[in-house]
């Protein structure tokens, strides 16, 4: 038995020591991080809310927005769902308005591809009319509001 110690005793010396990781976040890392953290707080989403949306714990959802965890392209994939925004979002340079633009950017395709889907001219025409009486409606009830 005290062979055998001695052979696996020689046998760890023998392993190559692994290189120390660097501790340091990378710079994709936090950026992917702060953009998260940036829409989740313009959608109003505590981590918990949206670890529950993405099936993680809110640490990991911490350890993301703060660059600690990396984001594999899976959870990339599933956060920008959750999110409904493109997985590109969490990578792109733009201004602090980017978060509300890409937002405005994904109800707008869909408003167009609601209204695109819609059968003929005559139905286009119709919906057209409710929208605007809509918008009408609602800045009567906002002045109105303002007025009190």
């Amino acid at each position: 038995m005290a062979r055998f110690g001695k052979i696996r005793a020689q046998r760890k010396e023998k392993r190559p020591r692994k290189a120390q990781k660097n501790k340091e976040p990378h710079a994709a890392d936090l950026r992917a991080g702060n953009r998260l953290r940036e829409l989740r707080l313009l959608r109003g989403l505590t981590q918990m809310a949206l670890a529950e949306r993405v099936g993680v714990t809110f640490q990991q959802i911490q350890k993301y927005e703060n660059g600690s965890n990396r984001l594999s392209a899976s959870r990339i994939a599933q956060i920008a769902r959750a999110l409904d925004v493109r997985p590109a979002y969490f990578f792109e340079e733009k201004g602090e308005d980017n978060a509300a633009e890409a937002i405005l950017d994904r109800r707008m395709k869909k408003w167009i591809g609601l209204f695109e889907a819609l059968p003929d001219r005559r139905a286009k025409d119709r919906m057209l009319i409710m929208v605007r009486q809509a918008v009408h409606l609602a800045n009567l009830n906002n002045s109105g509001q303002d007025r009190q």
